[in-house]
């Protein structure tokens, strides 16, 4: 008994029937066809993907200069460890091509910038305009 493979044009049907390779080789056509179409957004357009090339979780570390003081679990007791936090000099450009020129370098005049308290959002303090909008910013 010969069956015809009805989704395929005639002169294919026969040369499926003639031989197997061909019938392989059809078959892993329509595979591939099918399983293009399953695919989702791209992963940079999927907000459930966040993990790609990403270090696992660990714990934060700091060296103390000695037993006893790495004993008080007191992170600002170390000699090697400094705060970022507090107020800095701050200055948004809508885009990189109108940021201020030479602002990395140590003797750049920012006495014009603004201060912003950090850690913070520059979102939340009135520069730009959110970014991740499927919340509610307050």
């Amino acid at each position: 008994m010969v069956m015809k493979l009805a989704s395929l044009p005639a002169s294919l049907n026969n040369a499926a029937m003639k031989s197997p390779r061909a019938l392989l080789v059809i078959g892993f056509i329509l595979a591939t066809f099918s399983a293009q179409s399953v695919e989702g957004p791209p992963d940079w357009e999927n907000p459930a993907v966040i993990s790609i090339n990403k270090e696992s979780g660990h714990c934060t570390l700091t060296p103390f200069a000695d037993s006893n003081t790495a004993l008080t679990r007191d992170r600002s007791q170390s000699p090697y460890f400094k705060s970022l936090s507090g107020d800095w000099k701050f200055h948004w450009s809508p885009d990189p091509a109108s940021r201020p020129a030479d602002f990395y370098q140590p003797d750049f005049d920012v006495s014009a910038w603004a201060t912003i308290p950090v850690p913070s959002n520059w979102q939340l303090q009135g520069y730009g305009v959110p970014i991740y909008v499927n919340i509610t910013h307050p």
